[in-house]
């Protein structure tokens, strides 16, 4: 706390003028004090870099320095052809919570035991998105997102077991996180990783809406996994899909589609050298917070949700009865 300063005596009037000049100067010291104090903390949490390659399973939990490039980043091709596999994709709004203790999440990783060969984690919503967790939180909450490792790990690779999946990146912005797990046995198949995260909130200042995208060679296959929070709101329909095309073009990008650089930083390269559309399998995931337009009066359509959805996917294509 900044010291006290003895009020002037009487009615000296140039008393009072250096009195006013030296609680200026102490205020405006303790304000600039306090500033840096903020910027050191954000620039702390920032250094906490959830974006880069995480240990396998029984590593220290610490962040992979940025000079230690992970063998998934390596350029070296794959060689040798890869036999089919089968990849999981879970996604979960948590809006703001922890998972619960009693929540048995194993049915959401692997439900009846089956044991997919690469399981891509996207989590919306880790923490609160109030004002404070998008300033500070910029790159994730270290701590849920450690919770949220462990509760997933623990899910894949139940206690006793041997290991059999192995992380190959972990990351977030604000409250977006995801995570990719492989067998053990593609190991030596995953090359060229690299990651990135598009801001949309607030006209692209905040991260509480966006997106977070890993991309990475399987064998000879490109695969990208992007994991989005779309904006919310029955007559948000155009923004959500500016946002949606926002983190499309702009991933991985040196200059965004508003012609606004994109420096490299916390480990994301942005070297303009891979587009999200043009990989070989395209993972998008998240809570894109779509509403089905039905008048309030309107009763639910009849049917199953995989009918529903077929009927819906078929209304929208070129030439049907209800497509354009």
């Amino acid at each position: 706390m900044a010291s006290q300063l003895p009020r002037p005596s009487g009615d000296n009037f140039s008393s009072a003028v250096a009195w006013a000049s030296a609680a200026g100067e102490t205020a405006g010291a303790a304000f600039k004090k306090a500033a840096g104090a903020a910027r050191v903390q954000a620039g702390q949490v920032k250094a906490v870099v959830d974006s880069q390659v995480w240990p396998p399973f029984g590593a220290s939990s610490g962040v992979a320095s940025g000079a230690a490039r992970s063998p998934f980043q390596s350029d070296e091709p794959h060689a040798g052809s890869l036999p089919p596999v089968q990849i999981r994709v879970c996604t979960w709004n948590l809006h703001g919570n922890p998972i619960d203790p009693s929540d048995h999440i194993e049915r959401w990783l692997r439900p009846d035991e089956d044991a997919a060969d690469v399981i891509v984690v996207g989590v919306q919503e880790l923490v609160d998105l109030g004002p404070k967790t998008m300033v500070l939180n910029t790159s994730g909450d270290e701590q849920r997102q450690a919770a949220l490792e462990s509760r997933v790990e623990q899910a894949l690779q139940p206690r006793g077991s041997p290991g059999t999946y192995i992380k190959i990146c972990s990351f977030g912005m604000v409250g977006l996180a995801l995570l990719i797990y492989i067998q053990a046995w593609l190991q030596p198949c995953v090359r060229q990783l690299r990651i990135d995260r598009v801001k949309t909130g607030l006209d692209g200042i905040g991260g509480n809406k966006g997106g977070v995208c890993a991309r990475f060679l399987l064998g000879s296959l490109s695969v990208c996994a992007v994991n989005v929070h779309l904006a919310s709101g029955q007559h948000a329909v155009s923004e959500r899909s500016q946002h949606l095309g926002q983190v499309l073009s702009d991933a991985f990008q040196s200059t965004s589609s508003k012609g606004a650089l994109r420096p490299a930083k916390n480990g994301f390269e942005r070297t303009s050298s891979y587009r999200i559309a043009q990989h070989d399998l395209c993972i998008i995931t998240g809570d894109f917070n779509a509403r089905l337009d039905l008048p309030k009066e309107a009763s639910w359509p009849q049917g199953s949700q995989e009918a529903l959805a077929l009927q819906l996917a078929v209304s929208k294509l070129p030439g049907s009865a209800s497509g354009a």
